[in-house]
């Protein structure tokens, strides 16, 4: 099962998705990074499907030969078959594996197999759903090629990577939305009733610093700023250092334009 180790390698992984360089643009690749940090895949696939414009665009980190050609017959096939529709009700939106479906044998017999799976030279599969707030389904799969088969150890490991990957998502896209870094200053929160000092924080949150390096930026104590944060929790009602930091994103964008709103930003935790 999971052990000190692998949650250690979670809390690391974690830091890294969420990296100050993180955007909508390299999602999909902090993703596959974080994820194969957990667990074994010989790849690792990204499907973003748009019901509304019919379109279902796919990336992967390690092309095989005819990989488009894969990914054109998973689409002829995808819709058969409850493993892989991009269906976020499946398995209650838990993360899920070829073998709760179908045995070895009886995958090999199915048409999205032969079309794709076998392509990818793929047996065994994991499916992660990403949760989202502009209408798209997201789904990373993880395949792994032979006998070597998805455990229960990777389940739980993916349903806790499950939470991060949404929640850097919806960051990638506040930071996509977010004004050019010179278009609003520090004292740009000080209009939503925070101190100076908590303004500074708040701005230094939205570029992606550290405690630390807000502590070095603003010539404080590392417990100055762990206060600051304290109130601006308090505040803004968030309950995570995320949550706090995708709040005053688009605040500071609000405010920036004119608009004094206050946003809640929906953030999902354990």
């Amino acid at each position: 099962m999971v052990t000190a180790a692998d949650l250690q390698t979670l809390s690391d992984a974690t830091l890294e998705l969420y990296s100050p360089d993180l955007k909508m643009g390299n999602f999909a690749d902090h993703a596959f990074r974080f994820l194969t940090k957990l667990t074994a895949a010989d790849q690792v696939n990204f499907g973003d499907l748009d019901p509304k414009a019919g379109t279902l665009d796919a990336t992967t980190n390690a092309r095989t030969a005819d990989w488009a050609g894969a990914v054109e017959g998973f689409g002829r096939f995808m819709a058969k078959y409850p493993l892989f529709c991009f269906d976020p009700t499946v398995n209650g939106g838990k993360p899920f594996f070829r073998n709760d479906f179908f045995s070895a044998r009886q995958f090999r017999d199915l048409d999205i197999y032969s079309e794709c799976f076998r392509i990818l030279d793929a047996m065994n599969h994991a499916a992660v759903h990403v949760a989202s707030d502009d209408g798209h389904v997201l789904f990373f799969a993880l395949e792994r090629a032979g006998r070597t088969d998805f455990t229960e150890r990777d389940r739980i490991l993916l349903d806790l990577a499950q939470t991060h990957l949404a929640n850097a998502r919806r960051l990638a896209a506040a930071r996509q939305r977010m004004r050019p870094a010179g278009e609003f200053a520090p004292g740009t929160f000080c209009r939503a009733h925070f101190t100076p000092r908590e303004s500074e924080v708040a701005y230094w949150l939205t570029q992606g610093k550290t405690n630390i390096e807000i502590a070095i930026l603003l010539k404080v104590r590392l417990q100055t700023v762990k206060a600051h944060l304290t109130a601006l929790f308090n505040k803004t009602g968030t309950g995570n250092r995320l949550a706090l930091t995708l709040h005053v994103m688009d605040l500071g964008q609000s405010l920036s334009s004119g608009t004094h709103a206050w946003h809640q930003v929906k953030v999902h935790r354990h």
